[in-house]
């Protein structure tokens, strides 16, 4: 079977199965987000803003700050109060 390239985000990947790992997500999620909307759009990902600092989703902020994203998520709801 061929590999097709796909481009998510900009990235070039030689295979939605390279993609698939690449993003942690399956290669049906992949092929289904570009079929259905055209481009790939990751819905989970969402931009947050933590202690003044921008992040394009609540992963790569628990990334900076050394936590789980639950906790960046706690940190929210904490401070809705």
């Amino acid at each position: 079977m061929k590999s097709i390239p796909v481009s998510v985000d900009g990235v070039f990947y030689p295979s939605i199965k390279e993609a698939a790992r690449a993003l942690g997500v399956a290669p049906g999620t992949v092929v289904a987000r570009s079929k259905y909307v055209g481009h790939w759009q990751d819905k989970r990902r969402k931009p947050v803003t933590v202690a003044g600092r921008h992040f394009n989703s609540l992963k790569e902020a628990a990334s900076a700050f050394g936590v789980t994203p639950q906790t960046i998520q706690n940190w929210g709801r904490r401070d809705q109060r």
